[in-house]
């Protein structure tokens, strides 16, 4: 009585594991295959998608991020004179540090930090909003930083048509 139930067991098992599928036959292979391509080609449509988004920030972007965010939020080119004092040197490397924390544009888009694509496109309209960015202390030293209303205006389009792109489905 014991084999039988074992049997029966095993039996039942090894067909209920798999819901009767019979995942060596050739339609099943087919399905398993289909069902990988559509998810490699949602994963190649966003690839494809950040790749749209970095080509139009670096054609209509970057130089107003090189110029008024770099500084922070990347890998300067030079510092000023006053990094070279030990006080101003810290306060710097702390708040770039942070800074990059939230969100490095140093090797285009999409921007490593914390957040998602997204996220950091809405980030980025939200900071210019407000005037948050540059902060005001940084503005305070760095009279060239203030980013322009037609700047303003150039990034918010970039990053309106960004969303756009990415809120299409791959």
């Amino acid at each position: 009585m014991e084999k039988i139930v074992f049997l029966f067991l095993f039996f039942s098992l090894n067909v209920f594991a798999h819901q009767g599928v019979d995942h060596s036959s050739t339609r099943t292979k087919k399905i398993i295959a289909e069902k990988n391509q559509l998810q490699t080609d949602a994963t190649t449509g966003y690839e494809n998608q950040l790749k749209l988004i970095n080509e139009s920030y670096l054609k209509n972007v970057s130089d107003i991020f090189s110029k008024k965010c770099m500084d922070c939020h990347g890998e300067p080119k030079k510092m000023p004179w006053y990094h070279s004092l030990p006080i101003a040197k810290k306060i710097m490397n702390d708040d770039r540090k942070e800074a990059k924390k939230h969100l490095n544009i140093q090797d285009g888009f999409p921007f490593k930090g914390h957040g998602t694509p997204k996220q950091d496109l809405e980030a980025i309209v939200e900071a210019i909003e407000k005037g948050e960015m540059p902060p005001l202390r940084y503005k305070l030293m760095h009279w060239s930083s203030k980013i322009s209303k037609n700047e303003a205006q150039i990034i918010k389009n970039w990053v309106e048509e960004s969303l756009l792109l990415l809120d299409e489905e791959p």
